[in-house]
């Protein structure tokens, strides 16, 4: 968030909320605990049905570095790094 909307100067705003809308995000970065691309496995590419893009497939097998998942034009990286290295204050949503 912006220091604006932290310090509340868009509360109560919604017409300048509305003219500011996000469209479209298309990279996200998501660190994870090193070691667990089973868990990633599970919840981006069986669960949400997301595509690992080939040019980190192989991580995969590997068990270890980033691996990039696509979800249309949108892509998230996720590298592999302490959970909390990159805390997100509210929702992302696909």
């Amino acid at each position: 968030r912006s220091d604006v909307a932290r310090r509340g100067g868009l509360a109560g705003r919604s017409d300048v909320v509305a003219r500011r809308a996000v469209l479209i995000v298309d990279h996200v970065n998501l660190n994870h605990e090193k070691g667990r691309h089973d868990l990633l496995k599970a919840f981006y590419f069986d669960l949400l049905g997301l595509t690992a893009d080939p040019r980190k497939a192989e991580n995969i097998g590997k068990g270890k570095k980033t691996l990039w998942a696509n979800a249309g034009i949108a892509q998230l990286h996720l590298p592999e790094g302490a959970p909390n290295a990159q805390p997100l204050d509210g929702r992302l949503t696909l």
